[in-house]
């Protein structure tokens, strides 16, 4: 048997006792969500040292997180509000939030995303005896400006070609959703 020895850690301060509900392994760190509703990257050689930055999200309970692109520090976070946001880790934490997708969702509960697919799917809490599985298509993050879930959502993903300065995509639940997002224009490229 192995015996494990501590190499490092942090405590979080404060008088209320914060979880660490996940944590992701990054190329530039290590991010961990905490039930202080705040996303924090860690250096995993000077954990002790405390985050490099923290985000504080707006779930209102954050629920969970999974890596858009690994390579690029990208993590997208949802909760109970029913919202899902995609960071940038690189950036300064107060231009760090890329994209915010809010819209008539229960609670999400679980994420799954992939820069290679180009897609995000999040996973709600039972809702009138019902639970779904969303799926949002981005063909062009980190240049996608504005996300729209219609009212009359049905199966099926339709992408419309782009508009110079704007894509707009609808995305597809079990139930009926209405969401939109906006980002801000990259027009460097």
């Amino acid at each position: 048997m192995y015996q494990l020895v501590c190499a490092d850690g942090y405590e979080y301060p404060g008088a209320e006792p914060t979880y660490i509900t996940d944590i992701i392994p990054l190329a530039s760190g290590l991010a961990a969500i905490s039930s202080d509703q705040q996303l924090c990257l860690f250096d995993p050689l000077r954990l002790s040292q405390g985050p490099l930055k923290c985000i504080r999200t707006n779930h209102g309970n954050l629920t969970c997180a999974s890596p858009y692109s690994p390579d690029d520090s990208v993590v997208a976070t949802t909760g109970e509000n029913g919202t899902v946001a995609l960071w940038d880790l690189r950036l300064n934490p107060t231009k760090a939030q890329a994209l915010q997708i809010q819209g008539d969702f229960p609670s999400l509960l679980s994420l799954a995303c992939s820069k290679e697919t180009s897609t995000l799917a999040a996973g709600t809490e039972l809702a009138n005896h019902q639970a779904s599985v969303i799926l949002w298509y981005f063909p062009s993050f980190p240049s996608l400006n504005v996300l729209e879930s219609p009212s009359n959502a049905r199966p099926g993903i339709s992408a419309p070609p782009p508009t110079p300065g704007y894509n707009t995509l609808n995305s597809t639940a079990t139930t009926s959703a209405n969401s939109t997002s906006t980002l801000p224009t990259d027009t460097s490229s």
